[in-house]
């Protein structure tokens, strides 16, 4: 188990516990982390965490805590560009009409899923912090790498297990269930208060879906972030692959991912994570 304390404005004590009761500390240089995301230590069960964690460059703001997992993003509520001669985006002009067509897709379940971005042969799923009985549901979701297991059932591990019901999304698999909320600077959390949750629409067209939400018009996508600015977790899967994130927020639906359900999980020979994974 990983725990991170405080130790100045810039560097935090990564303190890991060992079967025998010792603690290894480890400061972790903050001044050089682009994404803030909660935690580079994302130690599952079954997982060998990497002696190392890469880090990525300097542009950290100095106002964000180690677990604020906002990127200082301005949220643009564009829908269009009335540039003389300019033709609107069509992905943008889709989001901003009255979808008619996300109530066939109610009752949907499984990892939601954008090809937008792949890490080796991974495309990234929307996930919550930590898994297999260590989740942290307060902290903010992110995008992770789409996990991978040798089990015959080939669930979707219950950290990336999502349905969408009544126009929000819903992590079932747990005994209370947790519905995603979206707060003022477009980053995506958990609830069990569905009234605390937000509507969403899933905008189909011929690649997927976009996840808009309604009173907003936003649409979620990688915020000011890349796809190469995604960051190892610290944890591994089938034969040594990292497990790698990068930040989900609601903003332009210019620039919006698209996603799809994916019911089954991908298989890889011989990870065979513990039950209490899915």
């Amino acid at each position: 188990m990983v725990a991170l304390f405080g130790t100045g404005c810039s560097s935090l004590v990564a303190t890991e516990s060992t079967g025998g009761g010792r603690s290894d500390n480890r400061i972790v240089d903050m001044g050089s982390l682009d994404i803030s995301l909660s935690t580079a230590f994302d130690v599952y069960v079954g997982q060998v965490p990497d002696a190392t964690v890469t880090l990525l460059d300097e542009r950290i703001q100095s106002d964000l805590t180690p677990f604020d997992q906002g990127l200082g993003i301005d949220v643009v509520n564009r829908l269009t560009d009335t540039s003389v001669g300019q033709a609107p985006d069509v992905r943008l002009l889709d989001a901003a009409r009255p979808s008619q067509t996300e109530s066939s897709l109610d009752g949907q379940s499984g990892a939601l899923v954008t090809r937008d971005c792949e890490y080796r042969t991974y495309p990234y799923a929307v996930d919550i912090l930590l898994s297999c009985g260590d989740e942290r549901f307060g902290q903010m979701l992110r995008l992770h790498t789409f996990k991978r297991h040798a089990h015959g059932h080939r669930r979707v591990y219950n950290d990336q297990l999502i349905t969408y019901r009544d126009q929000r999304l819903w992590f079932d698999a747990y005994d209370i269930a947790r519905c995603v909320t979206i707060d003022n600077r477009g980053r995506m959390g958990l609830s069990i208060e569905a009234a605390r949750c937000a509507r969403l629409d899933l905008v189909q067209n011929a690649n997927g879906f976009l996840i808009r939400e309604s009173s907003a018009n936003r649409c979620a996508g990688l915020g000011t972030a890349q796809c190469d600015d995604h960051q190892f977790t610290g944890g591994r899967e089938c034969g040594g692959v990292q497990h790698r994130y990068l930040p989900i927020v609601m903003g332009d639906c210019n620039s919006a991912l698209q996603f799809r359900f994916e019911a089954r999980a991908d298989f890889c020979e011989g990870f065979l994570p513990e039950p209490a994974c899915f």
